[in-house]
């Protein structure tokens, strides 16, 4: 059965390797700095928790959405989800996560 490029709950996501990335933190607004690219990225709140929650371990979206939705105390939802995934894809498109087709 085909599934469709936008599904990313067939994906198991993971950081790239945490001592290469170094955190900054005001209020709800992070900055990650790529020791080897030279890079800095500033992340909001769930991408932030989405990168930091994958690192040392994968996930798949869903379980990630549900991670997500416990640390910041609120329901899963459509927008939640909708966030999650839009954070993973940022993410993916900025070199800080993988993601593999399970």
């Amino acid at each position: 059965m085909p599934t469709s490029p936008t599904n990313t709950t067939l994906l198991l996501w993971a950081s790239i390797p945490d001592e290469v990335l170094r955190w900054a933190e005001w209020d709800d607004q992070y900055v990650v700095y790529h020791e080897d690219s030279g890079d800095a990225h500033q992340l909001n709140q769930v991408a932030a928790l989405s990168l930091q929650h994958l690192t040392g371990q994968g996930q798949v979206s869903g379980d990630l959405v549900r991670t997500v939705a416990q640390l910041l105390v609120v329901d899963v939802d459509d927008a939640l989800t909708a966030t999650v995934e839009q954070a993973l894809a940022n993410l993916r498109r900025i070199g800080l996560v993988v993601s593999i087709r399970l």
